[in-house]
This record gives C-alpha cells, sequence and structure tokens, in this order.
C-alpha cells in the first residue's frame, strides 16, 4: 500500500509532542512535581535552599515547555523536508519512508514499538519516532494496514 501526504503544521506539532510523550523523556508526572516542588519551596525556611529550590523547580517547568511547545515548532520551522511530500510504502514486511531527504526502510519486527492513538500511527525505535497521520487512510486501507500491522503491535497498546 502507497500513501503520501503532506504534515500539517499543527498536526506535526501534535504529532511531535506526542511522540516526545511515547518516547518517556517526559512523564506525566513531571507536570505534577515541578510546579508542587516550586509552590512547596515557598515552605523551606532556608531562604538560600528556598531560592535554589525554585530556580531549579523554573528550570524544569521551562524545559517542559520548550520539549513540548517551542522544539517542535522550532523543528518544523528549520527543517525544511518535514514541510515537504512524504512518500510511505507499506509492505508485508517492511515500511519504507521517502521524502526530498532521501529514502529510509525498516522491518516492522525491528521497532521496538508501533502503536496508535486516534490521529496518529506510531513507529518507534529506540528514542526515534515515524508518526502517521491516519487522516489518509481510507476505512479499507485501515483495514488491510490492521492486517499487515497486528502481528507487530504491542498487546494493550491498541489496534488499529
Amino acid at each position: 500500500m502507497n500513501k503520501t501526504f503532506i504534515y500539517t503544521p499543527e498536526e506535526f506539532r501534535r504529532g511531535m509532542r506526542k511522540a516526545i510523550g511515547l518516547s518517556g523523556a517526559i512523564g506525566k508526572v513531571d507536570f505534577i512535581i515541578f510546579p508542587l516542588i516550586f509552590i512547596a519551596s515557598f515552605f523551606v525556611p532556608n531562604k538560600l535552599i528556598a531560592t535554589l529550590v525554585r530556580i531549579i523547580s523554573l528550570l524544569g517547568i521551562i524545559g517542559l515547555v520548550y520539549q513540548l511547545w517551542l522544539l517542535p515548532k522550532k523543528t518544523l520551522k528549520n527543517t525544511s523536508y518535514y514541510q515537504e511530500d512524504y512518500d510511505i510504502y507499506f509492505g508485508k514486511e517492511r515500511i519504507s519512508v521517502m521524502n526530498m531527504n532521501g529514502e529510509s526502510e525498516y522491518r516492522y519486527g525491528d521497532f521496538d514499538e508501533i502503536t496508535m492513538d486516534r490521529e496518529f500511527l506510531f513507529f518507534k525505535k529506540d528514542r526515534s519516532f515515524i508518526f502517521i497521520p491516519l487522516r489518509i487512510f481510507a476505512v479499507h486501507e485501515k483495514e488491510d494496514l490492521e492486517e499487515i500491522l497486528n502481528p507487530y503491535m504491542k498487546k494493550n497498546r491498541g489496534e488499529i
């Protein structure tokens, strides 16, 4: 099955944010811990330690904002091939991804994880991702894709 698509800017940013979350680089707990540490720093009696804790927690919050909102926008702006056509080929045992940057071919079994949500199909290898918008598939194509990918998808991680 061959498909061609171009990421919309907002779609690319959403996909990259989700991929960062799935990679484990940022945990859901991080969104709770850094603000709680910042708030707790106001109850530390030692002013020097309280100031250091505030600075560290603010750096954590800034890092979260950068990774989830600024980095995807910057990556899209500074990397032209994310704004060009992608040609994807889904074979029985492999996926080929072609764009103006070149062609890459992967065996499904080489991925650490293949999963999906309502908007994207994700292929994870180490800390890298390929994310493909599901909007490019017709209903019958999703069924064909399910037949191809189900043996490789992680159990309890979703199916197409």
